[in-house]
Order: C-alpha cells, then structure tokens, then sequence
C-alpha cells in the first residue's frame, strides 16, 4: 500500500496570538493526481508544537490554529523554583515570552486539548454546535370490558410505551458523544367483580408495572487512542473518561447538553435499570342491616435493580493549565431551539 507524508513548517513570533487563521490545502503527487488519506503533519518552530492529519478522498486537509501554550499573564517555570539568595521565600524564573515549551506539556493532556474547536462565534459563549437531537416515542393501550353474566364482571387493560432518545451533548464528537436513552414501560391491571347475593359482592385486582431504562453511548473504546491508563476493562464503558475543566466544556462522557426538546437522560453512562412492582388485592363486602362490614386483603412487592458502571476515570490535571491556555479559545458550547430541525 503506498503511503505518502508532507511536511509544512510555520515560523512567527512567540508573542503572535494564540489562534491566527486557518492551514488547508491539496496534496498531490508529480503526475498531478490528488492523494488520498495521506498523512500532513505541520510543524510550529517557534513552540516545535507538531499537528498531523489526514487528507479527505479529494486529497484535501484544513488543520485548525495551533494552541502554542502562550499566556497574557506573567508564567513561572516551576523547575527553576529555588531558595531565594536575597532572603527568605523561594524564587522562580519565567518562561520566555510566557509560552510554555510543548516538551514540557503532559502528551496526554496535549491530545486531549486539541480536542476542544476553535470559537466560531465572538463572546463568552464562543461555539456553536448544530447537532440533531432525536427523541422518538410509541404508546399503546387496549382495554377489555366483559361480562360474563349478571353477576360476573371483568375489566382489564395493558398499556405500553418505549423511546429512542439519541441527545447530544455540547461538544461534537469525540470530545463528547451523544447519549443513547432508551426508557421504557409496561402496565397490566385487571379486576373482576362478583355478586354472590345482594348484600354480599367480592372484587379482586391486580396490578404489574415494569419500567426500564438503558443509557449509553455510540462510540469506539479510545482510552489507548488518547493514552488514558486505569481505565475498566468492560466492553460497555465507551468512548473517554470524563474530563471537567474549570470555565470551559466538559470533555468525555458526560451527559446531554442545551436540549430543544426536553427527553429523559442524564450524565449516568452506561446505566440499564429497572423496576418491577406487583399489586394484588380482594375486598369482600358484607352488608347487614345498617351495617358494612369488609374483609380482604392488600399484597404489594417492589423490585429494583440497577447495573451502573463507574465511568472510567475522572481527572483534574488539566485544571489550571489547560483554563490558561484556552482562555481566547474557551469552548462552552450551546445550541438554538430550532437547530435540531435543519
């Protein structure tokens, strides 16, 4: 299989801004035919910061603004802390022009930060998402009124629901994945009713509900892709630890993000639980006289079991390091009520 690779280097200042237009273009060979899934990598020579991707079936590539690690504010190099020789304290030196060498960046955190879009819109609120939210539902109910004779009634009805609701979360995917809900329920009740004699009648009910309710994801296994370790090895536990950073969008698994249409789901990935709740009763009632007099019984049983497993790994180090570095490009996404429909 023939594999092709191109090499770009960019060279500007420490102190450019930390996201400055876009790198795209075509890749082609010496006959001028375009190659296809073809591997660009581009490199920063001023942070050695390095990008690689992959060009389309066109042969075509864009590659988003390099996150160089620059600060506005004044950063110390922790390594370079030392005993302050002109007194008490410590003392440390900054980074040259406040950019943090990528060889000092965790090559974890690296991967995920190229996770997070660049801003498509001005503001606080800087990105726009327009995913579809689906939420789709199936209800039935029948009902049975018979009788037997004058003295035998019997009523009964089955009512059943089910849903599909696939729910975005704020980022695109894989920074996060959208949640697959799928709730549903079933209910059976039933009476019958018999006259013995005019002052003695007998019912008895029954009842049964059930209720069910799975949540996942529809995503590939990528802890070994972002070199994530620790994480459970169970096929259910999908996509990407969840990552929570301070001011910005949360990475991972997570739950749905602004909904048009409220659904069912939450942040409990993967979940399946149910319930199970079975009713059964009898009333007998004696009429004497000016007196009532009833006898019977109530039975009811409950069940409820859940299969929840944890998700996997929850981490803070990119708390501090990664809100600075990210604070021109903070990504909290968010979406309009008629998104879902376009």
């Amino acid at each position: 299989m023939y594999r092709s690779s191109v090499f770009i280097l960019l060279a500007w200042s420490a102190f450019a801004q930390v996201d400055a237009g876009v790198i795209s273009g075509s890749v082609y060979d010496g006959s001028g035919a375009v190659l296809a899934n073809t591997d660009v990598q581009i490199i920063d020579e001023a942070s050695n910061g390095k990008l690689i991707l992959k060009t389309n079936g066109s042969g075509f590539y864009s590659a988003p603004s390099f996150r160089t690690g620059q600060f506005s504010a004044s950063i110390y190099d922790p390594a370079t802390t030392r005993a302050n020789p002109a007194g008490t304290g410590y003392i440390r030196d900054l980074f040259p022009g406040n950019v943090i060498p990528t060889n000092r960046w965790d090559p974890v955190a690296a991967k995920l930060l190229a996770l997070y879009p660049a801003p498509n819109l001005a503001g606080k609120n800087n990105f726009f998402s327009d995913q579809k939210e689906s939420v789709d539902n199936d209800q039935y109910i029948g009902r049975i009124d018979h009788r037997f004779s004058e003295k035998d009634t019997l009523f009964g009805r089955y009512a059943t629901s089910w849903n599909t609701n696939i729910l975005p979360a704020l980022l695109t995917p894989p920074a996060n994945d959208p949640s697959i809900v799928t709730p549903e329920a079933h209910n059976f009740a039933a009476s019958e009713t018999h006259i013995f004699r005019a002052n003695l009648i007998n019912e008895v009910r029954i009842g049964y509900q059930e209720t069910r309710e799975t949540q996942r994801i529809n995503s590939s296994r990528l802890f070994d892709q972002y070199g994530i370790l620790g994480a459970p090895d169970i096929s259910i536990v999908q996509g990407l630890p969840t990552f929570a950073v301070t001011g910005i969008a949360t990475l991972g698994t997570t739950g749905p993000g602004n909904l048009p249409t409220p659904a069912t789901g939450s942040g409990n990935l993967p979940i399946d639980k149910q319930g199970r709740t079975i009713q059964a009763a009898d009333n007998l009632s004696w009429v004497r006289g000016r007196h009532t007099v009833k006898f019977g019984f109530d039975f009811s049983k409950s069940l409820s079991t859940q299969t929840r497993c944890c998700k996997p790994g929850r981490t803070s180090t990119l708390r501090a390091f990664t809100r600075k570095i990210h604070r021109a490009v903070r990504a909290r996404a968010h979406r309009s009520p008629i998104s879902c429909w376009a």
